[in-house]
């Protein structure tokens, strides 16, 4: 199953991809996206809320 991961060197903590994911998989850590990956179900809703990119499929 693919699951999200963020670049972190791309993510500027903005927050959008929490508010985008329907499954609560993604929290803030030192002003930086965190996907839980035991909660990610790989929609991928997170990405295209994304503004710099910063997050892919693993």
């Amino acid at each position: 199953m693919k699951v999200a991961i963020v670049k972190e060197e791309k993510c500027i903590g903005c927050g959008r991809c929490i508010s985008a994911c329907p499954f609560s998989a993604i929290k803030m850590d030192h002003k930086k996206a965190i996907i839980l990956e035991e909660m990610c179900r790989g929609c991928m809703r997170c990405a295209p809320a994304c503004p710099t990119n910063a997050i892919v499929v693993k």
